[in-house]
Formats: C-alpha cells, sequence, structure tokens
C-alpha cells in the first residue's frame, strides 16, 4: 500500500493535527467548487415557499432545518427528509437546495436540516442531532401543519450514511440502546432513497475526524466503523443511484449487497452516460441532467407506490 493510500485509509501515522489540516482543506475546495456550482444554477422556484426554523431553538445555524412547499397549496404526496452530503465534514442544508425543490414541485413537503460537522462534533452526536430533530418535528407536527403518515428519507453519500443509522436506530429498541436513543417516538419511515450512499468509515481518513475516544467505549461503536453491520430485513424499501464515476460506488454495492442478502425490498440504478461525466452525487450536484430528471421521477414513483391512503384500507 503506498503512503498517500495509508493517508486517505487513515492509516497513515502523520498525526491527528494534519488529519484535521486534511479536512480544513477538503471543507475549501469542495466549498469553492459548489459556491461556483450554486451560483450557475440560478433555477426559479418562485412557486416555491420555504421557511427555516431551528429544531434546538438556539441559534446554531447547523441545528435549523427548511421546509419546502408548493405556494399553491398541493402537497399531498407526503413528507420527504433530505439528508445532505458532505463526508460528514463539510456542507449544509443548503447544498441540496435545487434537488430539494423540484421534489417540493412535484407535490410533496420537503424538509432538510442542517447537522453540526465533524471534527466539532462526533458521528455519535451527528446521529443524535438528527433524532432530535426527529422528535422536534413529531412534537411540533400541528405547529408546523405536517402530517406524519406518508414520510420518506433521502440521503446523498454521508447524508446515506446517516440515513442508514437513522433508519436502523429508528426500527430496534436494541439499537436505540446501544447508540443512547431515548426519544419516546420514532418516525415510520415508509421508503428511502439512497445516493451515492457512504457505507463506513471503517478504512477512511474520515474517521479520524468522525470518532472520539469515547466511542472506542460505546456498545454502538462497531456500527460507527461500519453501518452495514446494522442492515436486516426490517430495512424499509429501498431504492439506490449511483453511477460508473461514483469514486465512492463501491460502498453502494457494499449495501445492495447487504440488502439483498437480508431480503430488503430493492431498486437499484448504477448510471452511465457516455455524453456526460455521471460523477459523485450527480442527480444533486446537476438535478437538470436528463439522467438526473429520470432519477427524481423513479424517486417519485417508487415513493408513491409506498404511500399509505386510508381510501385503500376502507374500499
Amino acid at each position: 500500500m503506498s503512503f498517500a493510500d495509508k493517508v486517505m485509509e487513515g492509516k497513515a501515522h502523520i498525526g491527528n493535527f494534519n488529519y484535521r489540516i486534511m479536512g480544513k482543506l477538503f471543507r475549501v475546495l469542495t466549498g469553492r467548487m459548489d459556491k461556483k456550482r450554486l451560483k450557475t444554477q440560478d433555477y426559479d422556484y418562485s412557486d416555491i415557499e420555504t421557511k427555516t426554523y431551528s429544531y434546538m431553538e438556539d441559534k446554531n445555524p447547523y441545528h435549523q432545518f427548511d421546509i419546502h412547499q408548493r405556494k399553491d397549496g398541493y402537497h399531498h404526496k407526503g413528507i420527504i427528509i433530505s439528508i445532505h452530503g458532505g463526508g460528514l465534514i463539510y456542507g449544509d442544508k443548503d447544498l441540496n437546495r435545487n434537488s430539494i425543490k423540484d421534489l417540493a414541485r412535484m407535490g410533496y413537503i420537503v424538509l432538510s436540516p442542517s447537522y453540526s460537522l465533524a471534527p466539532k462534533k462526533s458521528l455519535y452526536e451527528q446521529i443524535h442531532e438528527l433524532f432530535t430533530f426527529f422528535q422536534y418535528i413529531i412534537d411540533n407536527r400541528n405547529k408546523l401543519s405536517l402530517i406524519l403518515e406518508n414520510v420518506f428519507l433521502i440521503g446523498d453519500s454521508a447524508g446515506g450514511l446517516l440515513s442508514l443509522y437513522c433508519v436502523s436506530i429508528s426500527n430496534s429498541p436494541s439499537l436505540q440502546q446501544a447508540f443512547d436513543i431515548t426519544q419516546g417516538m420514532m418516525l415510520p419511515f415508509r421508503a428511502i432513497t439512497l445516493i451515492s450512499t457512504m457505507s463506513k468509515l471503517e478504512n477512511t481518513f474520515i474517521k479520524r475526524l468522525a470518532l472520539k475516544k469515547a466511542d472506542k467505549k460505546r456498545d454502538c461503536f462497531p456500527y460507527l466503523l461500519d453501518a452495514t453491520k446494522m442492515i436486516d430485513s426490517h430495512f424499509p424499501p429501498t431504492l439506490m443511484v449511483t453511477s460508473d464515476k461514483d469514486f465512492i460506488r463501491s460502498n453502494s454495492l457494499e449495501v445492495r449487497d447487504r440488502f439483498q442478502e437480508e431480503g430488503v425490498e430493492l431498486s437499484f440504478y448504477d448510471y452511465t452516460s457516455k455524453e456526460r461525466s455521471l460523477e459523485h452525487v450527480f442527480p444533486i450536484t446537476y438535478p437538470r441532467y436528463e439522467e438526473s430528471l429520470e432519477v427524481y421521477q423513479n424517486v417519485n414513483s417508487f415513493f408513491e407506490k409506498y404511500t399509505f391512503h386510508l381510501s385503500k384500507v376502507l374500499s
């Protein structure tokens, strides 16, 4: 293994300080690219209303979330919660603002939370922040005019990893105990979508930034290293998207294989194109690509398939 490979896998003896410098460099470079990209994507969303709230009711911007919905009042398809990516060390809710509003335009109420970033907060703490967000949604559903009957989840890259934790923990009292999650109610996710998902921290330099010494003593530590260990047959129906130029495509394949082993209902899309480079999380970064539009139509059809309608029961 080359020295560069050892660095990327977090195995090089360069000290935690230098790994933190790597994280800062990643944030700066990625931030510049995203700022430039979003500046060119000045799409018209005058038909979409966006309101911002704090799920911890403080002034920390990483504890804020947005609610996006159509101004004409058509939002009967349910609720989508979108968890952004960024390797756990970068980004906020605004990274996905275009793709999120496109989903809202389809008739969903879309909620997009930010969460504190590593190394300031660990993966364990990020998971707890998201469950605090879920609990806030449950406690304030009447004030926010939310009906929590058809709730769906989308996560891209590190947001996909966090989605694996949120869904698995929600479905398992033993995992709730292992992760010290004590909320009284869990959101019932009917189906989820994972876009270019991360699957684990093991063998990544991010492990150096997102895990703390105290985590090694936690019952959940094996799962913090590898989220695929939590996947079981109780996982809700899942749609997955990756592409030939996705630099962590192997993560999606690993999660796909685990879903298939456990018998999870799965729709898997692996995109290739001769016309353009379909890179990591391309439906998020370039939502107007032909392939991206197809992805969101597939997501819409997939979620509609698992939407609960009272009329079906009564008939």
